[in-house]
């Protein structure tokens, strides 16, 4: 004897697959009927068999959901069990079509209960999410702590300020180390009002930071109704415990920057706002790429390196064929990148106490003095010394020279005693320059010219 299921188990694997198939199937046929809502409501706001969705007006929540039981009833499928945050979306539907917890409540005198959904809880009557956390006993093991802390869902990051004390705990008990209690009370924007009104413009801000403890980014949608009212509140956050390797700080804030965008892009895909979406595309970083062994397309930069480029081959070349392992040419580079990141980007005062024009080195280290080259004379026999640092000095002082003698000098060339002028005469005013601060204007009375020069002097 064969017995046969005519419907799909609870506990069977697939079905939860078939049954988002049937709902979206419904909501494919039942589209041209009902109306494109309906359909982007089953399609994108459902979780097999639970449906969340947000609307600006009571109105339109009332409509959203009678045109979905509509549409789902063509398919024998009963849509049930509905709550809201407004009273008069509930008032809306009959007794039998809402929720197990408030079909018994008068809506206008009880206070709504708290909610659970897709594993949150959700305060009906402050219209936010919240958060049922006990106190369990459990052994003081790592096992025990990692218990209590996974025991929380936090799917959006909302509690990730205190839940990361306890994952902080947890990789001081895996070092071995004695953690630090901060119980320090953390500050959260207002939520949304109701009565905000219709949101004229949405922005996605991101931000993100890192310690050596830990990295942390969250998200925040600034709302700007017609009446120009800004709301900010916190969407999206997330954290993780440093690791336990020595990581530098600039290395850890790239990883939060890395967090931040990951939480924009989550963001933007569940929004599905094609302003913001539209928006971050036209306003958002402009890559530029060359092609392969095309390095003329470089510009300004290729340029400069072809200056130094040019200067290394003719000193290297003068050297001869010396060995210079990996470390030394990269130590090499590396002073030589910090001598021509050294020179200004403007044009050097005249007095010594005009403010200092900026330099590359200036602008990258963001100190106004960057460290100067160790004391000593490097000498020729250098090249040949056990110490491998008095090499890549002394090739980094004959740089020096050469690129101030063949580049630096001829950026503003002498030319004085070389351009073919009118030679000086008799009865010339002349302004003599006796000090740094008086000048003294004279009459040339005498002319006199070296036996050899082609121009007075």
């Amino acid at each position: 004897m064969e017995y046969r299921m005519n419907v799909h188990l609870f506990g069977n694997g697939p079905s939860p697959a078939v049954a988002t198939f049937g709902l979206r199937k419904t909501a494919a046929d039942g589209e041209e009927e009902f109306g494109e809502e309906a359909k982007k409501f089953v399609c994108r706001n459902f979780y097999v068999d639970d449906g969340l969705a947000s609307t600006p007006t009571p109105q339109q929540a009332i409509s959203l959901v009678t045109n979905t039981q509509a549409m789902l009833a063509k398919s024998n499928l009963r849509l049930h069990k509905v709550i809201s945050n407004s009273v008069e979306v509930m008032e809306a539907f009959p007794l039998e079509h809402r929720g197990k917890d408030i079909r018994d409540l008068d809506l206008r005198q009880d206070s709504l209960p708290t909610q659970r959904s897709l594993g949150v809880y959700w305060d009906l009557t402050k219209d936010a999410f919240t958060f049922k956390v006990c106190s369990p006993r459990k052994s003081f093991t790592r096992r025990g702590v990692l218990s209590v802390v996974n025991a929380v869902y936090d799917p959006l990051g909302l509690a990730v300020p205190v839940l990361l004390e306890g994952k902080l705990l947890l990789q001081q008990l895996v070092s071995m180390g004695r953690g630090k209690n901060n119980n320090a009370t953390l500050g959260w924007d207002d939520p949304l009002p109701d009565n905000f009104g219709r949101v004229a413009q949405a922005e996605l801000h991101a931000f993100s930071d890192a310690s050596k403890d830990a990295i942390g980014a969250c998200v925040y949608l600034r709302l700007v109704n017609d009446s120009a009212e800004v709301a900010t509140p916190l969407v999206f956050g997330q954290s993780k415990v440093a690791p336990l390797q020595t990581t530098s700080i600039l290395r850890l804030e790239l990883c939060g920057a890395v967090l931040a965008t990951q939480g924009v892009a989550r963001i933007l895909k569940e929004l599905d706002e094609t302003k913001i979406e539209t928006f971050v595309t036209q306003h958002g970083c402009k890559w530029k790429f060359n092609p392969p062994h095309a390095s003329h397309f470089g510009s300004v930069w290729e340029r400069q390196i072809g200056t130094i480029r040019r200067v290394l081959d003719a000193m290297l070349a003068e050297l001869g064929p010396r060995q210079l392992t990996h470390e030394i040419l990269s130590t090499f580079i590396a002073e030589v990148t910090a001598i021509v990141n050294a020179r200004p980007i403007a044009a050097l005062p005249s007095d010594i106490n005009d403010p200092q024009p900026l330099s590359p080195a200036m602008l990258l280290t963001m100190k106004t003095r960057p460290p100067g080259p160790p004391p000593g004379n490097f000498l020729p026999p250098d090249l040949y010394a056990n110490r491998r640092w008095r090499r890549v000095q002394y090739l980094a002082d004959q740089f020096w020279l050469r690129w101030r003698r063949e580049y630096l000098q001829n950026l503003q060339p002498r030319r004085k005693w070389y351009d073919a002028r009118r030679d000086l005469a008799p009865g010339d005013v002349v302004l003599m320059n006796k000090t740094a601060r008086i000048a003294v204007t004279g009459l040339w009375v005498e002319l006199w010219r070296p036996s050899r020069a082609q121009m007075a002097k």
